[in-house]
This record gives structure tokens, sequence and C-alpha cells, in this order.
């Protein structure tokens, strides 16, 4: 879906599943500026390089999160590759509730670590 919108992305998500977007994007634009590229698997947020992708599934959202470094979260699903500099890790959600200070916390130091 190049060239689409957020709202394209996101048409056929739940509700609760637009609501964790609109969590996630807030607490991104609370750091500052950002590119929404919305394509047909959800949307890839980014700065100067990327720093998130929201896609929505079935049943569960995946949140992908590029930190600088290995951090634990219960929310976090498998093990981070730790060979490259930008490491990524993977966040199932299943409801707002799953986006905690810390997780929110962690989509900061993304916008801020993807930021030159």
């Amino acid at each position: 879906m190049p060239g689409g919108t957020v709202a394209d992305s996101l048409a056929t998500a739940p509700d609760w599943m637009r609501e964790c977007y609109r969590m996630i994007i807030q607490e991104v634009r609370d750091h500052g500026p950002v590119h929404e590229d919305a394509v047909g698997v959800g949307v890839f947020l980014k700065t100067d390089r990327k720093l998130a992708e929201f896609r929505p599934r079935a049943r569960t959202a995946q949140l992908i999160l590029f930190l600088p470094g290995p951090f634990e979260h219960p929310r976090r699903t498998g093990r981070p590759d730790l060979s490259t500099p930008r490491v990524a890790h993977y966040f199932t959600l299943r409801s707002p509730a799953d986006l905690d200070p810390d997780l929110l916390g962690l989509v900061g130091v993304a916008h801020d670590f993807a930021t030159d």
C-alpha cells in the first residue's frame, strides 16, 4: 500500500488496535517529529531512521521497536539480535492496557535513538 494513509492501514483493525496506535504515535510525537509510512502490513515510524513498526494481526498487534541495546519487558517476545547496533525488540499487544508506562518509555527511547 505505498502512498496509503494510516487510516487505510488501520481501517480493518478493531478499535482497541487503533487506540494502541494512537497511544504510540502520541508518545513518539511527545519526543519530536515523526514520519508515518503507511504500508500494507501496518505503519512504519521514522525520524532520521526507522524507530518502530506497528503491525495489526488477526487477534493481536505487533510493535517492533529499534533500540540501542537489549531491554527487558514482560511483553517482549523472542530474543533480540545483539549482533547489530540497532536491536529489534518485538512486543505483542492485546489491548491498550499492554502499553504500560515502561513500554511507552521504550517508544521514546526508540525515537531518541533513531534521531541524529
